[in-house]
C-alpha cells in the first residue's frame, strides 16, 4: 500500500521551513537582470509546442473540475496544486492508469519527460514572474522508511518539481506531525494539516504546497468601503463590505461575462473577476472550452466588489474520478514505476484558503493523495460586483491558473 498526500500552499523563507532542503518548485533568482532574463526565456519557452500545452492544459483542467465539485455557495480550488500533484504521481503510473490520468489532467499522449520538462520551466517562471508578490511553490515525498521504492521515480520528481525526500517511521505518531507541520510552515499557517492519520497499509506521501501574498497595484480605498447589497444565488440579499477603487484596469465583454483584471505587484500577477451573463451551472462548462482571455484592452472603470474570505475543503476522488481518472482508485492501478509493491490511489484531499481585501489577497491550497496497496469611454464604466462571480488568480502573460474560485455568498 502508498499514501500519497499532494498539498497546494507554500510562502515563507527557506529556512522557516522544518529540515534541509525545504522543496523548492522553482529557485528565486535574486539578481534582477539574470531573473529578467529567465523570466522572458521562461515565457517564450512556455509559448511554444508541448510546452504551452501543459500550460494551458492546468485551466482547462480546472474549469473541468469546478464543474464537479461546484453546488456550493462558494468554491475554491487551485488547479496548480492539483495538477502538480497529479503530474508528480502521473511518473509513477504506467499504462492505462497512465493513459487515464494524462486524459483526465488534458495533456493527451505528452509524455512523462514532456510534462516534467514543462512542469520544471513553469516553476522557475512561477518562483520569479514578480519580485514585489510573494509565491512560493514546495513540493515534498516522504516515504515510509522501511519500503522499497524505484530511484527514478523519486529523481523525476526531485529534478523536475525540486521535491523534497524524506523517510519516515509511520509507525511513530510523530510523523503526522512532522508532515502537518511541514505543511502549516510552507503556508504561514494557512493550512494547518493535510493529514490526520497514518494507515499501516500506508507507504508514502506526496505533498506539494502553494502560497500566495500580492498587495493590489492599485489597491482600494478603505474610506470608500461601505456596506451594501449582495444578491446571493438564492435571490437573497445580504450586506458585505463593498470596496471601491477608480483607476484603469484591463476589461473584456463578450456575450458569456463581463470581466476585469486587477493586477498585483508589478503586474505580471492579476486576478481576473467575471461577472457572467449566463446561468452559473454552464458557465464553467463554457469557460472549460477556450482559454481565458489575456492581456485585456485597458480602460477607465470604477471597481466596487466585496472584501471576502473562503477556506474551503475537498475529497477529489469522486470528482476525478468523473473526469476520467477511474483505474487509479482501484485494485486494477498500475503505480508499478514507484514501487514493486501493487498500489493504488486511496484518497485525494484539498484544502483551500483565500482573503481579499483593500490591500490584496492571500491565498493557500493543499491536495493529498492517498496510495495503498491492494490486496475606455469619456466617463468611467462601473463594474459592480453585487451579485455571484467567479475568480481565476492567475500568471498574466502565460494565464497559468494559481487559483478558481466562485463567490456565491462573501463573508
Amino acid at each position: 500500500m502508498a499514501a500519497l498526500v499532494v498539498a497546494g500552499c507554500g510562502g515563507t523563507s527557506d529556512s522557516a521551513l522544518p529540515g534541509g532542503n525545504p522543496g523548492l518548485y522553482g529557485n528565486p533568482i535574486r539578481d534582477s537582470r539574470e531573473r529578467e532574463r529567465m523570466v522572458a526565456d521562461a515565457t517564450t519557452e512556455l509559448a511554444k509546442g508541448t510546452n504551452a500545452k501543459v500550460a494551458e492544459a492546468g485551466e482547462a483542467f480546472g474549469w473541468r473540475l469546478m464543474r464537479e465539485v461546484g453546488g456550493k455557495d462558494n468554491v475554491l480550488i487551485s488547479p496548480l496544486s492539483i495538477s502538480t500533484a497529479l503530474s508528480m504521481t502521473l511518473n509513477g503510473a504506467q499504462g492505462e492508469t497512465q493513459r487515464e490520468m494524462r486524459d483526465c489532467l488534458g495533456l493527451g499522449k505528452l509524455t512523462s519527460a514532456q510534462i516534467n520538462d514543462a512542469s520544471r520551466t513553469m516553476g522557475q517562471l512561477l518562483a520569479n514572474a514578480d519580485p514585489a508578490v510573494k509565491l512560493r511553490i514546495a513540493n515534498s515525498i516522504w516515504a515510509k522508511q522501511d519500503a522499497a521504492f524505484k530511484d527514478p521515480f523519486l529523481k523525476m520528481n526531485e529534478d523536475a518539481y525540486g521535491a523534497r525526500v524524506e523517510r519516515l517511521d509511520f509507525a511513530d505518531r510523530k510523523s503526522v506531525e512532522t508532515i502537518n507541520n511541514w505543511v502549516k510552515t510552507a503556508t504561514e499557517g494557512k493550512i494547518e494539516s493535510i493529514i490526520d492519520a497514518i494507515k499501516p497499509e500506508a507507504r508514502m506521501f506526496l505533498i506539494n504546497a502553494v502560497y500566495f501574498r500580492g498587495s493590489w497595484a492599485e489597491p482600494f480605498k478603505k474610506d470608500l468601503t461601505t456596506d451594501a447589497d449582495f444578491t446571493k444565488p438564492d435571490g437573497e440579499k445580504t450586506k458585505v463590505a463593498m470596496m471601491q477603487v477608480q483607476e484603469r484596469f484591463g476589461y473584456v465583454e463578450d456575450k458569456s461575462m463581463r470581466a476585469v483584471a486587477l493586477p498585483y505587484g508589478n503586474g505580471r500577477m492579476e486576478m481576473l473577476v467575471m461577472l457572467p451573463k449566463i446561468a452559473d451551472k454552464e458557465f464553467a462548462k463554457a469557460m472549460s472550452g477556450a482559454p481565458l482571455p489575456r492581456n485585456l484592452p485597458m480602460q477607465e472603470l470604477i471597481v466596487k466588489m466585496p472584501k471576502f474570505r473562503i477556506e474551503e475543503s475537498y475529497d477529489l476522488e469522486e470528482a476525478l474520478a468523473k473526469l476520467g481518472m477511474k483505474l487509479a482508485f482501484t485494485d486494477k492501478a498500475d503505480l508499478s514505476a514507484i514501487s514493486q509493491e501493487k498500489l493504488f490511489i486511496a484518497s485525494v484531499k484539498h484544502k483551500t484558503f483565500m482573503e481579499v481585501d483593500e490591500e490584496g489577497t492571500e491565498a493557500a491550497a493543499a491536495t493529498s493523495i492517498g496510495v495503498e496497496t491492494t490486496a475606455m469611454p469619456a466617463e468611467p464604466k462601473e463594474f459592480l460586483v453585487d451579485r455571484p462571480f467567479y475568480l481565476a488568480l492567475r500568471e498574466r502573460e502565460t494565464g497559468i491558473v494559481l487559483f478558481l474560485g466562485y463567490v456565491g455568498a462573501p463573508r
